[in-house]
């Protein structure tokens, strides 16, 4: 009788403890478990292709303003990462004459047209692709088209969306193209005529992180200035494909 006692005392104090660390684990939301393989001090710079080079604002995902920038043709957009929230990077960006701390996806995607919430997938998209295609296409807002393909070695995942016409008031559109492995930006192009004609185009040309599950060779894409010729004269297609070359070959590629 003691005995059963004793194991019904140890049943209870282990499910008492089963549940407190239950209770104390923390919620993992399933559209946010994702990027896995990005970290903290990892970076990626970004040529504009094209731009409308207006004074724009940037502002916080609930439209809150942090600065004004331009970012005219040739120049670059700089990206750091300094954390992973939720599953989500946050770092630091440098746009034209403007730097800024704790900048989250949402805002990237906000301030430079990549994306339309709740596909707010910014300059690096969660990987939770089944997630991402669900949040561009199934609601009300939106009507993203989704494809994917391959660059070279570079499995890809593209979304499009149109709402206007381009050149028109009231338009908004956006064309994003990720790295399938990393959820890194390959190109981006954004468009919206409200008050203003805002436009930008944009093309990874460097970074530390394993784009396409191949380790990029820094040296050899940032440092080519013929690189960002052919980009500028020819457009982010042309880009794209060098970069794929590029990285193909500095890994022994064919």
């Amino acid at each position: 009788m003691e005995k059963n006692a004793r194991r019904s005392v140890v049943l209870v104090l282990f499910l008492i403890s089963f549940v407190l660390m239950a209770y104390d684990a923390p919620a993992v939301n399933a559209a946010d478990s994702s990027n896995a393989s990005i970290r903290s001090g990892q970076s990626a710079r970004w040529l504009v292709m094209a731009s409308s080079n207006v004074n724009a604002t940037w502002t916080t995902e609930t439209y809150i303003p942090r600065g004004n920038y331009s970012a005219p043709v040739g120049s670059t957009i700089n990206f750091t990462v300094t954390s992973v929230v939720g599953g989500r990077p946050r770092g630091v960006i440098s746009i034209g004459n403007l730097v800024l701390t704790n900048v989250s996806m949402a805002e990237t995607s906000v301030s430079l047209i990549l994306g339309v919430y709740p596909f707010d997938s910014g300059l690096i998209c969660p990987t939770n692709w089944d997630v991402q295609k669900q949040n561009a296409t199934d609601n009300e807002f939106n009507n993203f088209t989704v494809e994917e393909s391959k660059i070279g070695e570079i499995e890809t995942v593209t979304f499009k969306y149109l709402s206007g016409i381009l050149g028109n008031p009231y338009t908004y559109g956006t064309t994003v193209v990720y790295d399938k492995a990393t959820g890194l930006l390959i190109h981006g192009y954004g468009y919206a005529y409200y008050v203003h004609e805002f436009m930008i185009d944009v093309a990874l040309v460097s970074t530390n992180i394993d784009v396409g599950s191949v380790q990029s060779n820094r040296q050899a894409l940032g440092a080519t200035y013929v690189v960002v010729e052919i980009a500028t004269i020819f457009g982010a297609a042309a880009l794209i494909t060098i970069f794929a070359v590029v990285l193909r070959r500095s890994t022994g590629g064919k």
